[in-house]
């Protein structure tokens, strides 16, 4: 929900792909690292109602999608 931190957890099971770190531009996140085989969190505090994409910070590829209510 808008306002409301939340918080994903990231696991990469590959080393086939781009997506060794990603960004979401509308919370300014930047090369946040993902690492083989080990759990990351990323907390955000989602500033408006909507969809917001997230990518590779590599290739601007993967799609990823956050829903905020």
């Amino acid at each position: 929900r808008k306002g409301e931190p939340f918080t994903m957890v990231f696991t990469r099971v590959t080393d086939r792909t781009c997506i060794t770190a990603i960004d979401i531009p509308a919370e300014k996140v930047k090369g946040f690292e993902l690492p083989l085989d080990k759990p990351v969190s990323l907390t955000i505090t989602p500033k408006k109602v909507g969809v917001e994409a997230f990518h590779c910070t590599a290739m601007a590829m993967g799609n990823g999608r956050i829903v905020v209510e």
